[in-house]
């Protein structure tokens, strides 16, 4: 049998106040659920941009690398070098354009002497480093990234 009971001013003030601890539960359980939701959330999305990548990498054949390198023309052979700054090896050629090809405009001096091979020159930052002459006629070594330079003993 259920009844009804008439609640003292005690019992009232008790019952306002389980209501009040009730409120501040609720609030911070569903700050904890939108928290780990979230948090979920961020890691299904890295999920499935690793799935995406991987598919990808499936259906061309290819990893795709993103890397700092710097270029480097080869005109002997009509290349174009792309160098890994990190390792200071040869992560990808292609063929030097027309206009590429232009900007060699000395045809009767050969100029490949005058550029050391990559074994041959200093290196700063991982990469050969270019080599000029000053105006006093003394040659150097400029690194190309900070532009610090070695002097080069005759």
């Amino acid at each position: 049998m259920q009844w009804k009971k008439e609640l003292s001013t005690y019992d009232l003030l008790e019952v306002g106040e389980g209501l009040v601890l009730l409120q501040k539960e609720k609030e911070r359980v569903e700050n904890e659920k939108s928290k780990q939701a979230s948090k979920f959330s961020s890691l299904l999305k890295q999920i499935e941009a690793d799935r995406v990548r991987k598919t990808r990498m499936l259906e061309e054949k290819v990893e795709h690398i993103e890397e700092e390198c710097t270029w480097r023309m080869d005109y002997d052979n009509g290349l174009v070098h792309y160098i890994s700054v990190a390792n200071g090896s040869i992560v990808k050629s292609r063929e030097m354009t027309n206009e590429e090809r232009q900007m060699k405009l000395f045809d009767d001096q050969d100029l490949s002497d005058d550029i050391p091979s990559f074994e041959e020159s200093p290196r700063c930052h991982m990469k050969p480093m270019d080599k000029r002459t000053r105006e006093d006629g003394t040659e150097e070594y400029v690194c190309g990234k900070c532009g610090s330079v070695k002097s080069i003993e005759q």
